[in-house]
């Protein structure tokens, strides 16, 4: 979401934040599982498939805490936005 857009945030829009990083987390960590279990347990793989394995659900992990925080941030920006402030015009 864009700081130009106008309107409240909704929870909808603080859901679909980061939706598309999401998606590639999942991703990733599913390929990483799998070349990690080519890399163990696949006759004349190399050893080293399994650290790349590991790589890349470490990267899918790092980004579902990145958009975690992205989310948390921008509820927070929610709640600090709907907050009014009294102001005594006398």
């Amino acid at each position: 979401m864009s700081a130009a857009a106008s309107g409240p945030v909704t929870r909808e829009d603080i859901r679909a934040h980061g939706r598309g990083l999401l998606n590639v987390g999942y991703v990733a960590c599913l390929l990483g599982a799998v070349v990690m279990l080519v890399g163990r347990f696949r006759t004349g793989a190399p050893p080293w498939l399994v650290y790349v394995g590991l790589s890349g659900i470490v990267f899918g992990w790092g980004l579902f805490a990145f958009v975690s925080w992205s989310r948390f941030a921008l509820a927070r920006r929610r709640a600090q936005g709907t907050r009014t402030k009294t102001v005594d015009k006398t």
